[in-house]
């Protein structure tokens, strides 16, 4: 199992929650049915959220992708990445990064594991984040690699860990 808490040096909170956020989706991804479960009653918030944009999408004959165990869209004409919105995510058109989808899912896996609290843990914190590093970049300052926080970290990890069949 990947294991970037050395890497990062991250405290003792991001250290518990990027292992039990791990660990957790990897257990869900050997029992797809509690994935689903967890995803439409525990983490119903976010998952209805992009059941909504998702059905909008469609409306728009913009159609989904199916990657792993959710669907995506692409949408947007500006490099931005992507957005997780329960069990659908959105990435932007223009960008072929392809850490992208694999990412996305992990943050999909933490909705089902942190229910409720997945907006408020991980997706506001993430889209703040996100923005705060691109305005950064935009006046040339660097900044602190995009995994080092745990919940970035945790998504990519958990991506690719599933990926390769862990």
């Amino acid at each position: 199992m990947l294991n970037n808490n050395e890497k990062y040096n991250r405290s003792a909170y991001g250290r518990f929650m990027y292992n039990f956020t791990v660990k957790a989706a990897l257990f869900l991804n050997k029992h797809l049915w509690l994935y689903w479960l967890l995803a439409l009653t525990w983490g119903i918030i976010m998952t209805l959220i992009g059941y909504i944009v998702a059905f909008v999408l469609i409306m728009l004959d913009i159609l989904p992708i199916k990657y792993n165990q959710v669907s995506y869209f692409e949408l947007g004409k500006e490099p931005w990445g992507g957005v997780s919105l329960g069990m659908i995510f959105i990435r932007d058109t223009n960008e072929r990064d392809t850490s992208i989808e694999p990412h996305e899912y992990g943050h999909t896996f933490q909705n089902a594991v942190l229910g409720p609290l997945f907006p408020f843990l991980v997706a506001i914190p993430s889209a703040i984040r996100y923005w705060y590093q691109v305005i950064r970049e935009n006046k040339g300052l660097k900044n602190k690699p995009y995994d080092c926080i745990w919940f970035e970290g945790s998504a990519t990890d958990i991506g690719e860990l599933i990926e390769k069949g862990e």
